[in-house]
């Protein structure tokens, strides 16, 4: 008996207290991985809320400019400050599972570069790429009523523009454009456990595994002979215009 210790109450051995570790070790291996795709679940769904508040703006700015959509560029009139005028929240841009985000600005207002229209600049930087596509194929602020597929034509995907993402990522993939250019500052990320989440020009947001958006499997590129690809990128069943 230990000195200290009434004779009723057995203190712990050292063995006793390795394997009550081993457990706890054994437990946490257990839970951490659920946890975290628990915790990718709800990123996932704050992004897919995301995506549906710029489909409701993008609907309203289409309502307020005579049935004409947003252009989906990235120019001197990019997408995110037309549809910042109607929503004027800057963090509806900023997909919660994006690790290092884009355009990271204090301020968007710098002479030259952007319309001083976001007073507070986008300092969650911004998560998802526009469908360049539309713009490319279709003429910018072309009347949404002229597409006859919408449900199935993208809007906007999870994405980036880092120069610096160029190292092989099986979640990360590079997309040719619509126009066949490859860009290699531009991609969609399926940062959500290997799935994407993507805005329609219905309205609706829906999530996908990373390698099944519409492209040849075989080349990763966007042919005009392939009815998938014209409707998910283009809007069209040809590739020469809204369908």
């Amino acid at each position: 008996m230990r000195k200290g210790f009434p004779a009723d109450q057995p203190s712990f051995t050292l063995i006793e207290l390795l394997v009550v570790v081993a457990i706890i070790a054994v437990l946490a291996s257990l839970l951490l991985p659920a946890l975290a795709r628990a915790r990718g679940m709800a990123q996932s769904t704050d992004c897919l809320n995301n995506q549906k508040q710029l489909g409701l703006a993008w609907h309203m700015y289409t309502d307020e400019f005579d049935g004409r959509m947003c252009t989906p560029g990235s120019g001197t009139g990019a997408w995110f400050i037309y549809l910042w005028l109607i929503h004027q929240d800057v963090k509806l841009y900023a997909c919660p599972a994006d690790r290092v985000p884009y355009a990271q600005m204090t301020s968007v207002g710098a002479s030259g570069i952007w319309p001083t229209r976001i007073p507070g600049g986008m300092p969650g930087g911004i998560g998802y790429l526009a469908n360049g596509g539309l713009q490319y194929y279709n003429m910018p602020f072309r009347k949404q009523e002229r597409y006859a597929y919408q449900d199935r034509t993208m809007v906007m995907m999870d994405g980036t523009n880092h120069w610096y993402m160029l190292t092989y990522d099986p979640t990360r993939f590079f997309v040719y454009g619509a126009d066949g250019v490859y860009s290699l500052n531009s991609r969609y990320l399926a940062r959500h456990q290997a799935r994407m989440n993507a805005l329609f020009l219905d309205g609706h947001s829906e999530t996908m595994a990373g390698k099944s958006y519409p492209a040849d499997p075989t080349k990763s590129t966007m042919p005009t002979t392939m009815e998938a690809v014209n409707l998910f990128w283009r809007g069209t069943t040809v590739g020469n215009g809204p369908g």
